[in-house]
């Protein structure tokens, strides 16, 4: 594991080297943008004796700050995880690293961890945002609103994982286009497969259902302060939580079991 660290080290200063920082200024620059366009709404919305538009006006800045930040960092999430492999390889800088007595799965494990640990610092700032806004606001933030932070964060690490498990055994675009159309296109067709009365068809979409991992609902972080929400589905949120980090385990495995019977040259 320790040497799963030092791999991880390696890849946040190939990651930085990429400068995401401007990135992220970009992002902060839009969303102090869109924050202050809401604020003028809101302004307006007081001064024309919207009550009910100025009450809801604070929540819709906090969940939009959080629905921007969430469809960002997925992104940036799936592109380092298709990425950070390949450019090592490309580089063949993973050819001494391979050679010292680091394993493949640690290698691969990583290169996870690293992208993984880039997540968590940009998730740190919608929810300071977020915290930021709730309190000057005087919102109360429902135990949804957490659990809807904790819903994308296990989103971030399940496609962290999958993303550099699927580069580590195929190229980065497949892998994207894998994760960003073949999964959820799997799991939708095999639940409507499932549905038909033929055996054959019911089998295969239910192949296909298990092929990808269940849905992660970022819309609880939308509802989490709508108040006919009374009753929400703890159980089956948390059950799709671990039925992803599941997944994304077991894909792991394969592909490290995999990329560990690949052959890497010097010379590519």
């Amino acid at each position: 594991m320790a040497r799963a660290w030092i791999i991880a080290k390696n890849t946040l200063l190939e990651i930085r080297q990429r400068r995401l920082a401007y990135l992220v200024g970009v992002l902060s620059i839009l969303t102090v943008a869109s924050v202050w366009v809401s604020l003028s709404w809101l302004e307006r919305a007081q001064q024309a004796g919207e009550v009910d538009l100025a009450n809801r006006m604070p929540r819709t800045i906090i969940t939009q700050t959080i629905d921007f930040w969430n469809i960002a960092i997925e992104l940036i999430v799936l592109y380092l995880g298709v990425t950070v492999l390949s450019a090592e390889i490309k580089s063949r800088a993973i050819v001494p690293t391979l050679a010292r007595p680091v394993s493949r799965h640690e290698f691969l494990a990583g290169k996870i961890l690293g992208v993984v640990l880039v997540a968590v610092a940009l998730f740190a700032i919608p929810l300071a945002l977020s915290l930021l806004a709730a309190w000057w606001f005087t919102v109360d933030l429902s135990l949804v609103f957490w659990l809807g932070l904790l819903q994308a964060l296990v989103a971030y690490i399940a496609t962290a994982v999958i993303a550099v498990a699927l580069a580590a055994v195929s190229s980065p675009m497949t892998a994207g286009l894998i994760v960003i159309f073949g999964m959820p296109l799997a799991r939708d067709l095999g639940a409507w497969l499932t549905k038909l009365d033929q055996p054959l068809w019911a089998t295969v979409g239910f192949l296909l259902y298990c092929f990808a991992p269940a849905t992660s609902p970022h819309e609880l972080i939308h509802h989490s302060f709508d108040s006919s929400l009374i009753d929400p589905a703890y159980g089956v949120t948390t059950l799709v939580m671990l039925e992803n980090l599941g997944f994304a385990v077991l894909l792991f495995a394969l592909a490290a079991w995999a990329f560990d019977r690949r052959e890497i040259h010097a010379d590519g």
